[in-house]
């Protein structure tokens, strides 16, 4: 079961969500494997620190973060990817790398890539390598309040331009 404490941040906002159980997974693209869902839509948490501070990065499973493009699209100096040592005391309730996507948990900002489709459902680890929560892409943008950031990730080896080209769909996009 996942952590009370995400169960009642997601029930106090009414969310509209599943929880799924599978067996064990340590990588985000494993669990996708696992439970049936395109990489695309399976979130993997990355812990950043921007400017410093750690921050959460929500980007699909088979994405990698591009710290330097995603300091130039927030504005700031410095991005870089947190080591376990430096964050693992701050996420009590989760296995080491299972950390659901809600910043306000843990005091965090939260950045989140545009890769995913706005229209279908979003999967992430409830703090265990073994359960998942399934959500609307939409329901999770209006809960967590993300940063969407366009240049943030990407798939390792294409250029953003051959992301779009073969990706052929609507990402998200709120105006």
């Amino acid at each position: 079961m996942p952590f009370q404490r995400l169960l009642d941040y997601l029930n106090s906002h009414h969310a509209k969500y599943s929880i799924e159980v599978h067996s064990p997974a340590y990588t985000a693209p494993e669990v996708a494997e696992r439970v049936h869902i395109h990489g695309i839509n399976m979130a993997k948490v990355v812990v950043l620190k921007i400017e410093g501070k750690l921050s959460l990065m929500v980007v699909p499973s088979h994405y990698h973060v591009t710290c330097e493009a995603l300091a130039v699209e927030i504005g700031v100096h410095e991005v870089d990817i947190a080591s376990e040592a430096e964050f693992k005391a701050s996420f009590p309730d989760c296995e080491l790398g299972a950390i659901p996507p809600f910043g306000e948990l843990w005091n965090m900002d939260v950045c989140m890539s545009t890769a995913f489709h706005r229209d279908s459902d979003i999967a992430f680890n409830a703090g265990s390598w073994s359960e998942l929560i399934r959500m609307p892409c939409l329901e999770y943008v209006k809960i967590a309040s993300p940063v969407l950031v366009e240049h943030g990730a990407q798939v390792p080896g294409l250029s953003a331009k051959k992301v779009a080209q073969r990706q052929g769909r609507m990402a998200i996009h709120l105006h």
